[in-house]
């Protein structure tokens, strides 16, 4: 049994589950300024309009961080697959070596 086992299956789903979470925090501003009409009373809305543009530094900021990490979720199973093709390719070369 190998000492580490890679699944890029599963690092590939976790930085699409990750895309999905960014484009949802990317797609909150446009929602603030929507939902002024369901609040009813013009307070409330007034309210909850400041309450959401105030986030949107820290929206910015979480929504590139998660684009960060769904980026190195890629990049590491990308240069993990292109290790085990160089390793089996080597492995490959060495078994033929070895039978001539």
């Amino acid at each position: 049994m190998p000492d580490l086992v890679v699944d890029y299956t599963v690092l590939a789903a976790s930085a699409d589950q990750l895309k999905d979470v960014k484009r949802f925090i990317d797609d909150l501003e446009p929602r603030v300024s929507g939902t002024s009409g369901c609040w009813g009373n013009h307070d409330v809305a007034s309210a909850m309009n400041t309450f959401g543009t105030n986030w949107s530094y820290h929206r910015e900021k979480l929504s590139d961080l998660v684009g960060s990490v769904a980026d190195k979720f890629e990049k590491t199973a990308t240069t993990w697959r292109d290790h085990d093709e160089d390793e089996g390719k080597s492995a490959a070369d060495l078994v033929s070596k070895r039978s001539k």
